[in-house]
C-alpha cells in the first residue's frame, strides 16, 4: 500500500481504465462475441448484440475486481486524488458492473467510447479532454492501463503511464 501511495503522490489527476484494470471483463467479452458471431447477425448489429449479451452475462456473475486496480483506486481516494475512469467500452457496461458489484462510481468522471466513438483508442483525445476538464497539467496526470492499446494512448497523450498488472511504468517522462 505504501508503495501505490509513493507511486500517485506526485499526481492531481488519475485516469483509469476500466476493463482489464478494474475489472476482469476479459472472458466476458469474448464469450459474448462468440454468441453473438453464432447467430444470423448483420456485420453492424454484431457489437450492438453482443454488449446486450455482455450486460446479461454481468448481471448473472458479476466479474471479479482485479486487486491492483482497486488498491490504486482507494489509495487515490484516501490522497483525495481526482479519479477518472478512461475506457473504450460503453457507459451502460460500466454503470451496470459498478451495479453488480456495489462499486461506487462519480458520473461525471466517466470518460468512455460511447462518446469517442470515431476517435477510440489509441486516440488520445478522451485523455486530453479529462486532463484539460478537471485543469490539470501533463505532468501531474497518471494513466492506469493494462494492455499495449491502452499505453499507447497514455503515450500519445504524453502523460505518464502505469501498468496495473506488473505495477512498473510503461511511459514516464523524466
Amino acid at each position: 500500500m505504501e508503495n501505490i501511495e509513493k507511486i500517485i503522490s506526485p499526481y492531481e489527476l488519475i485516469l483509469i481504465d476500466f476493463d482489464g484494470t478494474l475489472f476482469d471483463t476479459a472472458s466476458y467479452h469474448e464469450k459474448a462475441y462468440e454468441i453473438a458471431r453464432s447467430k444470423s447477425i448483420l456485420e453492424k448489429d454484431l457489437y450492438k448484440f453482443k454488449c446486450k449479451i455482455f450486460l446479461e452475462m454481468v448481471k448473472s456473475n458479476p466479474p471479479k475486481k482485479i486487486r491492483n486496480g482497486h488498491l490504486i483506486y482507494e489509495a487515490s481516494k484516501r490522497k483525495n486524488k481526482t479519479i477518472v475512469i478512461t475506457s473504450a467500452t460503453l457507459y451502460e457496461n460500466i454503470e451496470t458492473i459498478a451495479n453488480c458489484t456495489n462499486f461506487k462510481i462519480i458520473p461525471d468522471n466517466i470518460y468512455c467510447g460511447s462518446k469517442y466513438s470515431k476517435k477510440n483508442k489509441p486516440n488520445p483525445d478522451m485523455l486530453l479532454d479529462a486532463a484539460e476538464d478537471f485543469k490539470v497539467n501533463a505532468s501531474k496526470v497518471l494513466v492506469i492501463e493494462d494492455s499495449k492499446v491502452g499505453f499507447r494512448t497514455a503515450k500519445n497523450a504524453n502523460f505518464d503511464c502505469l501498468d496495473v498488472n506488473t505495477m512498473k511504468f510503461v511511459y514516464y517522462k523524466k
